[in-house]
């Protein structure tokens, strides 16, 4: 009589058979996740970098080598994934103040990356220099931002006159972005800082955002030529198996460098990059606006005694199209 509960013969044939299934499936995934970083090892041999065996040894091991022979090597190899994964050029325009609205149209053209606006405002902006620093945060109704969180936004101001101004701006600016790709709400920062936020070249992972320095340094992007696809990763490689071969080292690498031994490889030799002044308005394409790599870009150097007076709009959207 078979006991309630007991596995049958057949059952527990099964059983078996599926363990060492997964086993095998197991074993073969060990065996070709290792071939892969065989293969990667190999590449990155041939550019003068150290094997898997000298970093796990020794974790500062890229410090016996030049910085200028990595960055050499990294260019080299980024070149060698533009061709592979053809992305598209990264382009922008400059439109005048006064141009028929929505004047800010023109970036969601398919290979337009960023877009420039040049203005003078003639703020007095010289007493912020006495006040701390400030970060406000307000998600807006573009069409209609309410009374409320303008003052939020702007109550860290030391003038009127200046918060008149800025409150202007934020109305008008708000609307023509929110009209890019017919949103009705945005996310509104607006913060008075000393000290450089993001120095490293990047993208950033959302539809498109508006920046407007209204004081001090302003923001650093990528106008000709290409970053290095090996130190910002780009979309089309992202899936790929060379991708999968070269990310473990780019990871490793990118935690062990400056900031400035970064940004010497993430762009490649023929990149020309660009700084807005203050009043400009800078419209930059993110990661996640489909078919686009995003507009490479970093927050400028804050010397002392120095201060920027930022406004950011983002779109709050999780994809937007073309």
């Amino acid at each position: 009589m078979k006991r309630k509960g007991a596995m049958s013969t057949e059952s527990k044939k099964k059983e078996c058979h599926e363990k060492c299934c997964e086993g095998d499936h197991h074993h073969h995934d060990q065996k070709k996740r290792q071939f892969k970083l065989d293969v990667a090892h190999k590449q990155f041999a041939k550019l003068g970098f150290p094997s898997a065996q000298e970093i796990y040894k020794d974790p500062d091991v890229f410090a016996y080598l030049n910085i200028q022979k990595i960055a050499k090597s990294f260019h080299a190899t980024g070149q060698e994934l533009l061709e592979y994964a053809k992305p598209l050029p990264n382009i922008g325009c400059e439109v005048k103040t006064g141009s028929s609205n929505p004047r800010f149209g023109k970036i969601r053209e398919k290979d337009m990356h960023y877009l420039l606006e040049k203005r003078k405002l003639g703020l007095d902006t010289s007493e912020l220099a006495y006040i701390s620093n400030f970060e406000c945060v307000e998600i807006i109704n573009a069409m209609q931002p309410a009374e409320k969180q303008l003052e939020k936004l702007l109550r860290f101001l030391p003038t009127e006159d200046l918060k008149s101004q800025v409150k202007s701006d934020i109305i008008n600016l708000s609307r023509q972005f929110a009209e890019i790709q017919d949103i009705k709400y945005i996310k509104v920062k607006f913060e008075l800082k000393r000290k450089q936020s993001c120095p490293r070249y990047h993208v950033d992972y959302i539809p498109y955002r508006l920046l407007v320095t209204y004081a001090g340094p302003g923001t650093h992007y990528l106008t000709k030529g290409n970053s290095n696809p090996m130190m910002i990763p780009i979309k089309s490689l992202l899936h790929t198996p060379i991708w999968k071969l070269l990310e473990t080292y780019r990871n490793w690498f990118i935690r062990r460098i400056s900031h400035d031994e970064y940004n010497e490889c993430a762009l490649l030799p023929s990149a020309k990059v660009d700084i807005t002044e203050p009043g400009d308005i800078l419209i930059l394409k993110g990661a996640a606006w489909e078919g686009c790599n995003g507009a490479v870009h970093r927050s400028p150097p804050v010397e002392e005694g120095e201060y920027r007076l930022v406004l950011t709009l983002d779109a709050l959207k999780n994809v937007a199209r073309m």
